[in-house]
């Protein structure tokens, strides 16, 4: 089974928003890779801000 692991900040990302996140990235793959939903598993990694960067 697929892992998908989004990495954001913490307190980032409403439950709701993950929700939806996660429902979507299963939508896809299972567009794509035509396997079940319950195939599909993501992961959401909360980091403290001081702990993540972009572009340096």
């Amino acid at each position: 089974m697929p892992i998908c692991t989004c990495t954001t900040t913490q307190g980032s990302l409403t439950s709701e928003v993950k929700a939806l996140l996660a429902a979507e990235i299963t939508r896809i793959h299972v567009d794509i890779n035509h396997v079940p939903p319950a195939y599909v598993n993501v992961v959401f990694s909360e980091l403290p801000t001081d702990s993540i960067f972009a572009g340096g």
